[in-house]
């Protein structure tokens, strides 16, 4: 059986430090993650983080702080919708707000949940019509959410959570054949330390027999087509 709840009855804390911003940042220390990094992905890669606080302010300026697996959620700007789980030792401050829920609620379902398409479109379309997409936290707390048992919450999150893992490793395979595969080509056709290249003769910084051509001499192409304004 699900039902259907408010998002509001379901939320144990909420992480909101918009309008709060540090009086400075440093070049290190806690990662700030901004809403660039709220994608579509698990979690943030804090590696491409260009802001940081220090323990200084972590501690005596900002007022909620994230704990690991926080629903991150973006209301403003061109990723309004997004959304992605904190890991720890990092914060938002503008932008975003980030969604602790009770006991009984999957961190991980709310993920995979927030990430349909369709969430992420019922989101945006609660912009009020400002300049940019700015949702307000109150409308976003009047959100209704099918809920299941807490133990097919687990199962279905677990059910995706191993596909995604799936994926990444064979995302993470299909960069390693790109690595070789440019290696190898830099080795045979940059440095020409191809097989038998200790034998071969070379004339003008190339193998004997190779030559330069145009690109045109060995491709042929297709422009696109291009309309005149009458057309368009």
């Amino acid at each position: 059986m699900s039902s259907m709840e408010r998002l509001s009855n379901i939320i144990e804390y909420m992480v909101d430090n918009r309008g709060k911003n540090p009086p400075y940042y440093t070049e290190s220390g806690i990662p700030v993650i901004d809403t660039f990094l709220i994608a579509d992905t698990q979690y943030p890669n804090a590696d491409n983080a260009t802001r940081f606080i220090d323990d200084n302010l972590y501690n005596n300026f900002i007022r909620c702080k994230n704990q690991k697996d926080d629903l991150l959620v973006t209301l403003v700007g061109n990723g309004c919708g997004n959304s992605c789980l904190c890991n720890e030792g990092q914060i938002i401050i503008q932008n975003a707000v980030g969604l602790r829920f009770k006991k009984n609620i999957s961190q991980y379902y709310l993920y995979y949940y927030f990430k349909q398409p369709e969430i992420k479109l019922w989101i945006r379309n609660l912009d009020r019509g400002s300049a940019q997409p700015n949702v307000k936290v109150g409308d976003l707390k009047r959100m209704k959410l099918d809920l299941p048992s807490f133990p097919k919450q687990e199962r279905i999150s677990s059910i995706l959570n191993n596909y995604d893992q799936l994926i990444e490793n064979n995302n993470k395979r299909i960069k390693i054949l790109e690595d070789m595969a440019e290696s190898l080509y830099k080795e045979w056709f940059v440095r020409f330390r191809f097989p038998g290249h200790e034998n071969a003769e070379f004339e003008n910084g190339i193998p004997k027999g190779w030559e330069y051509k145009k690109f045109s001499e060995v491709c042929s192409y297709i422009r696109g087509l291009s309309y005149s304004s009458e057309e368009i």
